[in-house]
């Protein structure tokens, strides 16, 4: 059985392949492993430079197609879920890693080094380290603010912290029940990858690189506009809080800049998002069963007591961020 499964997800990346498979078959690791590979339906060759290691490695890697033949237009990020928690399905190994097709890993220890820590710790349900973002021109390692290796406590980690999920190593404590809430998430990606792992224990945090994490500068991310980027944003705390409740407080904390623009422009935002974006998203929220941020697209024409209702939830956040602040404050005096 293997010690720790690889899950590497892929959509027209064929040439990215042969970089982020070696740096996992060259991982210095002392247990055996398989590696798991997810295709997202690529037309550019990627499956067939992927069944060159298959061939080659036939014991250690597996494909798992997923067809677009005939099938309703999906978001890209809920295809990459999907394709994601299916690996999940098939992994064996007692630890996992998730590695995005186009990354690759920069340190060839780190996965062994990750599960030697969490044999010895079982109250922990992860290892992290550092990433560095790679340009075209340049690299830079993500400043997470943490000075030296230490255990993270997992709602300290939700509130204030970002790791990338590449860079870690999971404890795989998936049933068939956790499986199907990942799933109905639609989202599962990054930064809900972490946070619902961090449900089951808390990480314990390496200050070296072991991940590389390709950057665009003409990104997705970076063609929304401000207030697409805010509503995304709480689209996000809706999401993860439904697939990790007991971290609604910390997520709160974590996305409030996000919620504060939402909440304040409750009665403007289809006005900020023009009507083709502002019914996109009246839709998606609706399949996503986001009530609250649904809501808030909706506010001009909900009722007073759901207004009541939202206003009541948006401040008692509010005043419960503040008192954890001045308590932090206090207990650091």
């Amino acid at each position: 059985m293997a010690k720790i499964s690889f899950l590497v997800t892929y959509y027209n990346q064929k040439n990215f392949v042969e970089r982020s498979l070696m740096s996992v078959l060259n991982q210095n690791l002392p247990y055996d492993y398989e590696i798991l590979i997810g295709d997202d339906g690529s037309t550019d060759g990627t499956v067939e430079e992927v069944n060159r290691f298959v061939e080659k490695y036939p014991d250690k890697i597996k494909l798992f197609q997923m067809p677009r033949n005939n099938e309703p237009m999906q978001k890209s990020i809920h295809r990459a879920a999907a394709n994601r928690i299916n690996l999940l399905k098939h992994m064996h190994g007692e630890y996992f890693c998730v590695l995005d097709g186009d990354d690759y890993y920069n340190n060839m220890n780190f996965a062994s080094k990750g599960i030697s820590i969490l044999d010895n710790n079982k109250s922990l349900s992860c290892c992290a380290f550092d990433f560095e973002l790679v340009y075209k021109d340049r690299k830079e390692t993500y400043n997470t603010g943490i000075k030296k290796e230490c255990i993270i406590n997992a709602k300290n980690y939700v509130k204030n912290l970002y790791l990338h999920s590449g860079a870690f190593v999971f404890r795989n404590i998936f049933t068939p029940e956790k499986i199907d809430i990942a799933e109905k998430s639609k989202n599962f990606d990054d930064n809900l990858i972490t946070i619902f792992m961090l449900q089951f224990g808390d990480m314990y945090y390496f200050k070296e690189l072991a991940y590389s994490y390709l950057q665009s500068e003409n990104s997705l991310w970076n063609s929304f506009s401000k207030p697409e980027q805010h509503l995304l944003n709480t689209m996000d705390y809706e999401i993860i809080s439904k697939a990790a409740p007991v971290f609604k407080r910390e997520l709160f904390s974590r996305q409030f800049q996000n919620i504060k623009f939402i909440y304040q422009n409750k009665s403007r935002l289809k006005f900020l998002l023009g009507d083709i974006l502002y019914e996109k998203y009246i839709q998606e929220n609706k399949e996503l069963n986001n009530k609250i941020v649904l809501d808030f697209l909706n506010w001009n024409i909900i009722n007073s007591f759901r207004k009541c209702e939202l206003v009541l939830w948006y401040n008692s956040g509010k005043i419960r961020r503040q008192y954890d602040k001045v308590f932090r404050f206090i207990q650091n005096k």
